[in-house]
C-alpha cells in the first residue's frame, strides 16, 4: 500500500501499519539527529530508501533494520528509527554514509543489501552485508548476555565478527554469489546452541557453539545431492526450538524439521533427508521455459522449468515428475 501522502509514486522504506495491515504510513529515519526520510520530507525524487531487512528483538524489545546506502538502523515503535552508534563492520562508517536529506543514500556506502537475524532465545543480534558489486562487508555478532532486565549492555555493539570466507565465491574475490538478490540469514535456537542458517545461491549452516564451520547444505552447481531450488530468498524459524525451519527459493517453499542437521558426507544420500520439498499442494509456480512433446505419445511432455530444472509428464497422469535439476 502507498500511503504517502505527497508523491503519486510509491517511495522506497520502511513502512508500519497500526491497523493489520489495512493501510501503511512511511517510516521516520534518522541519522544524528537529522531526519532524511519521512512522509513530511520534501525531495528531489521519489526513489526513496529501500529496506532489505527488519527484524524484533524480544529481549531488547527493539526492531532493527537494513537500509541500502545508509546503514543499520534500530526502533522501539517501528515508527521512528535511529542509525545504530556501532554499526556492524568498521567499512559502515557515518563519513561513507551519509544521512543525504531527500535523496537516495550514498552509492558509495557499501551496504547494498544488509540482512538482520535475532535468536530470540538469547537475545544475540547478527547481521551480514553485501555492497553493490556482491563483495561481502562481514558476518556480525550483538552478544547479549540477557539477564533479567534485557542485555548486559543497553548499547548494541556488533563487536564479534564470525568467520565467513567460507560463503565467498572460490575464486578469491571476496563475493557472495547472489548477495545483493537473495540474501537471507537466521539464528535458530536448538538444543542450548544456536544454528545460523545463511542462504544467498545455496544455504549455509554452521553450529555457534562448535565454533561456526559452514556447511554447503545444498550445493546447487554441484552435486545437488539435497534436491533443493537455488537462490535462498526468506528463511521463517518461527518454530525453530524444535527443529522445524521454512525456505523460499527459487524453486518454491522446502522445509527441515531438524534445523538441517546433516552429519555425513558432504554430497551424500544423508543431504536430502533433512529437507522437505512442500511445493506439490503450493498450485503452479513454475516459469516454463519451453517444452516438448513426444512425436509418437501426445502426452508425454517434458517442460524446461528454468533453476526448478526440467519435468516429465507420462502417459495417463497428470502428475510431473522433476527428472532434472537445475537450469
Amino acid at each position: 500500500t502507498n500511503a504517502y501522502p505527497i508523491a503519486a509514486s510509491p517511495i522506497l522504506g520502511l513502512y508500519y501499519s497500526t491497523d493489520a495491515g489495512q493501510t501503511w504510513t512511511l517510516a521516520t529515519l534518522s541519522d544524528g539527529g537529522q531526519v532524511f526520510e519521512s512522509p513530511t520530507v520534501s525531495r528531489s525524487t521519489t526513489t526513496g530508501n529501500a529496506a532489505t531487512s527488519v527484524v524484533w528483538n524480544p529481549v531488547r524489545q527493539e526492531f532493527f533494520a537494513a537500509i541500502r546506502y545508509h546503514g543499520y538502523y534500530e526502533s522501539s515503535d517501528g515508527e521512528n528509527w535511529t542509525r545504530l552508534a556501532n554499526q556492524p563492520g568498521p567499512t559502515l562508517d557515518a563519513a561513507v554514509c551519509p544521512a543525504n536529506t531527500g535523496i537516495q543514500g550514498s552509492p558509495g556506502c557499501p551496504i547494498y543489501r544488509g540482512t538482520v537475524a535475532v535468536q530470540p532465545a538469547t537475545g544475540d543480534t547478527y547481521a551480514i552485508t553485501v555492497d553493490a558489486n556482491d563483495e561481502d562487508q562481514g558476518l556480525w555478532r550483538d552478544v547479549c548476555n540477557a539477564g533479567s532486565s534485557g542485555c548486559a549492555n543497553p548499547t548494541v555493539q556488533f563487536g564479534q565478527q564470525i568467520a565467513d570466507t567460507a560463503i565467498e565465491a572460490s575464486d578469491g574475490s571476496g563475493r557472495i554469489l547472489q548477495g545483493t538478490y537473495d540474501l537471507s540469514l537466521a539464528a535458530v535456537p536448538w538444543d542450548q546452541d544456536t544454528i545460523l542458517l545463511l542462504g544467498a545461491r545455496d544455504l549455509y549452516r554452521c553450529s555457534m557453539a562448535q565454533g561456526c564451520v559452514w556447511r554447503n547444505t545444498t550445493n546447487v552447481d554441484g552435486c545437488a545431492a539435497a534436491e533443493v531450488a537455488p537462490s535462498q530468498h526468506a528463511i521463517d524459524a518461527t518454530f525453530g526450538s524444535q527443529g522445524l525451519v521454512y525456505f523460499g527459493n527459487d524453486g518454491g517453499l522446502w522445509r527441515t524439521t531438524d534445523v538441517v542437521n546433516q552429519t555425513q558426507a558432504v554430497c551424500g544420500p544423508d543431504d536430502a533427508v533433512h529437507f522437505q520439498n512442500l511445493n506439490a499442494g503450493l498450485g503452479s509456480l513454475a516459469d516454463v521455459k519451453d517444452f516438448a512433446v513426444s512425436t509418437t505419445q501426445p502426452d508425454e511432455m517434458l517442460a524446461a522449468l528454468g533453476v526448478a530444472g526440467t519435468a516429465e509428464t507420462g502417459t495417463q497422469s497428470a502428475v510431473w515428475q522433476q527428472v532434472l535439476d537445475g537450469e
